[in-house]
């Protein structure tokens, strides 16, 4: 059986936003929980 190794992050700034840029959505999330993650529509 194979062990697999688990590789996690350091969390360097715990309160930096990060965002998704998509061509139908943008998603920006805040935290680590889903309701601190937001869909925004992309408009022309």
């Amino acid at each position: 059986m194979e062990i697999k190794k688990q590789i996690s992050l350091e969390v360097v700034h715990p309160n930096a936003c990060g965002i998704d840029i998509g061509s139908r959505s943008h998603w920006a999330a805040v935290g680590q929980n889903a309701e601190d993650v937001k869909e925004f529509g992309v408009y022309s």
